[in-house]
């Protein structure tokens, strides 16, 4: 198994779990439950310990400032976010499907 597997396999069934037809019925919904799951794994010990233990002390043998630290973390989640669609096609099915309402709202 590779180092990064664990995440999309945690994620993944977080989501599973916690949803198994459809994750959101809109698109803020979908943004927001897929960056519970990204959040979830990463408050959980292994999520701890194989990343944000790691980065947190490179952060902190870097003197990196509190607010730089916190900027960071939103680009770890960001990262994560897209790489997961990525990772789980019918994710982003779901997710093409939600902007694909927004946008027709807008019109």
């Amino acid at each position: 198994m590779q180092d990064r597997d664990w995440i999309f396999e945690d994620l993944n069934r977080e989501l599973v779990n916690r949803f198994p037809f459809a994750v959101a019925t809109s698109y803020d919904q979908f943004v927001d439950r897929i960056l519970s799951a990204v959040q979830q794994v990463l408050n959980s010990p292994v999520g701890q310990e194989e990343l944000i233990g790691p980065l947190r002390q490179h952060a902190i043998e870097s003197n990196m400032s509190e607010e730089e630290w916190q900027a960071r973390k939103v680009n770890i989640m960001s990262v994560l976010f897209f790489v997961f669609l990525d990772e789980v096609p019918m994710l982003k099915h779901e997710m093409a499907l939600h902007l694909y309402r927004e946008l027709r709202k807008e019109n």
